[in-house]
């Protein structure tokens, strides 16, 4: 029977929000990262995309009936929406929430009239590679140029206005935050530097010095935890990873050498941007799986001289930086490249960045070779290293400052347990900390836990000692997660205060 006249129909139902498992907001970002996952290994029409998206877009659309917008935030890791965190009861899509950070997606908005269309578009842009993106103009740029107009996104890092130093000797509105959240911030300078670089803007020295300088404080607190930041790897985006890992290790190394905090300021502004010349190499050179022709060989060996051009034009930079762009891949026997025109002393500090360069590198998946274990990097650049490629005392340092298990290592002890090596320990005294990842009977705790294998019983016997180290992939675990995870973790931060997690 139809209605009567003077009855109004029914509007659409609002969904609320709510903060539990389950919730529509949940349910949405779920979809989404079910559709994106699909997207990588089905076409863009197949019903295990376009079935996700379809859902994604109905309850998006449901929630935005109460409002313009809707806007989910990253906040050091979590998803919030407004002011509550969600994904509390259930575990978050890692994987989706990853691509959106790599990508400078730290806020992403939806606005009424969203189409299936415009969520299919993000979900190949987050398939997209990093650089190429970035070569685009980022995502942001990228969305407007096809045409959306109902899905935003935003980079919240914090801006830094300035000289970058403030009074209390550092910060410059990084001070607060947690290391995952400095290294995202770090990464987000290293993109913008090079996109200027790229694209011919000036760059923002303020921002990098800024940067270097809680890092530096950063280092100087717990060296450990730096040296494990420098093992969260990301395939897509090795440029600007490596040149954060290689700033991260060189300044681990320069503080164990006992350098003061202005000679590790210089130092971490100048590995921070060793590698700028590379913006000048095609990508698909950077990239090629197999060998260099003699041409390719030679675009590649200019990068140390572009970068050092570029970095002369900046007279507020440390002296050292354009020196350690040109000499990052001279031998200390002065082989490498370029080649020198006379004899010449390579500066301390290109002494040290090329150890920090060189075992990210190694340990760094690269598309013509795979990583290389932490434990077997070391002993690669030991045994092979010092015969005039590396400064032999530095050599030395930087592998004892490694331990005999460096961070990232993946070991099974003698308790049938298997973890992640978080802390090193000294390489005459191998029982560095561990994060526990798989229990004795294989199963898995909610979370990873740090057991120290200094620990002994009350006979003077030790609880637990390494009985071999594994490959990752024996016991399916990923270093980079572990560590990650575990460096979000409540801390005690430099001022003494507890860190937020």
């Amino acid at each position: 029977m139809p209605p009567d006249a003077d009855q109004t129909p029914p509007g659409p139902q609002v969904l609320e929000w709510t903060g539990g498992a389950g919730s529509p907001i949940e349910e949405a970002v779920l979809a989404l990262a079910r559709a994106w996952t699909n997207s990588q290994f089905y076409p863009s029409d197949h019903t295990m995309v376009t079935g996700q998206l379809a859902q994604a877009e109905a309850t998006l659309s449901q929630l935005l009936i109460g409002g313009g917008e809707l806007s989910i935030k990253q906040v050091d890791g979590d998803l919030v929406h407004v002011d509550q965190r969600l994904f509390q009861s259930r575990p978050a899509p890692a994987g989706f929430v990853g691509a959106l950070s790599r990508r400078r997606a730290e806020c992403v908005t939806f606005t009424r009239g969203l189409s299936t269309h415009e969520l299919l578009v993000l979900c190949e842009l987050l398939c997209t590679d990093v650089e190429e993106l970035e070569d685009q103009g980022g995502l942001k740029q990228a969305l407007v140029d096809s045409g959306c107009r109902h899905v935003t996104v935003d980079d919240l890092a914090v801006a830094v206005g300035g000289a970058g130093r403030g009074e209390g000797g550092g910060g410059g509105g990084f001070s607060g935050m947690t290391l995952t959240g400095l290294y995202r911030s770090a990464m987000n300078v290293v993109r913008d530097t090079i996109h200027a670089v790229r694209v011919g803007r000036q760059i923002s020295v303020a921002s990098t010095e800024a940067i270097v300088d809680e890092l530096v404080t950063r280092v100087i607190h717990d060296r450990s935890a730096a040296i494990s930041l420098a093992c969260l790897k990301g395939h897509d985006e090795y440029t600007f990873a490596h040149c954060v890992h290689t700033a991260l290790l060189s300044l681990a190394l320069g503080e164990a050498m006992g350098l003061d905090e202005e000679e590790l300021r210089q130092l971490g502004v100048a590995a921070m941007l060793h590698d700028v010349g590379k913006v000048f190499v095609p990508v698909e050179v950077i990239r090629k799986p197999g060998k260099l022709s003699d041409d390719e060989w030679q675009v590649m060996c200019r990068h140390p001289v572009d970068g050092a051009a570029v970095l002369l034009e900046y007279g507020e930079l440390p002296v050292i930086a354009p020196a350690v762009a040109l000499e990052h891949h001279m031998r200390v026997d002065l082989g490498g490249y370029p080649k020198p025109r006379a004899p010449r002393e390579l500066c301390l500090v290109s002494m040290i960045v090329p150890l920090a360069d060189v075992y990210d590198a190694l340990t760094t998946y690269r598309p013509y070779r795979p990583p290389m274990l932490p434990g077997e990097a070391a002993a690669e650049m030991a045994n092979t290293g010092a015969n005039g490629q590396f400064e032999p005392r530095f050599l030395s340092w930087f592998c004892d400052m490694l331990g005999a298990y460096p961070p990232g290592t993946c070991l099974e002890l003698d308790t049938g347990q298997c973890g992640v090596v978080c802390r090193s320990s000294p390489a005459d005294e191998p029982r560095p900390d561990v994060c526990i990842v798989v229990e004795q009977d294989g199963s898995r705790p909610p979370e990873p836990y740090e057991v120290s294998l200094q620990e002994q019983r009350s006979g003077g016997r030790y609880r637990r000692s390494v009985a071999r180290t594994i490959r990752p992939e024996e016991r399916s675990i990923d270093p980079a997660e572990t560590l990650e995870k575990w460096l979000r973790r409540p801390c005690d931060a430099p001022d003494g205060s507890r860190a937020a997690a």
